[in-house]
C-alpha cells in the first residue's frame, strides 16, 4: 500500500544532515544523522562560549561624547 497524505509528505522531506529523503533512511542511519546534527550544534555552542571568554572588552578612550549639551549656554 503506497503512502498518502501526511505520511507521504513527511517521507519526501529531506534530512538536513545528509540530504536524503526521510523515507530512504534506515532506522540506524536516521539515528546517526540526528546524533551527528545534535553533536554539531552542541560543539558550535561550546566554541561560541570559548570565544566569548577569550574576547577582550573594548575600552573607550577619552569618554563618551554627550552630544554637545555641556557647551550650549
Amino acid at each position: 500500500m503506497p503512502l498518502t497524505g501526511t505520511l507521504k509528505r513527511v517521507a519526501e522531506d529531506e534530512c538536513p544532515h545528509c540530504r536524503k529523503q526521510y523515507g530512504k533512511h534506515s532506522k540506524k542511519a536516521f539515528i546517526r544523522c540526528l546524533v551527528t546534527a545534535d553533536y554539531d550544534l552542541a560543539n558550535a555552542i561550546v566554541m561560541i562560549e570559548r570565544l566569548k571568554e577569550g574576547a577582550k572588552p573594548v575600552e573607550i578612550v577619552g569618554g563618551v561624547d554627550g552630544g554637545g549639551e555641556e557647551g550650549k549656554d
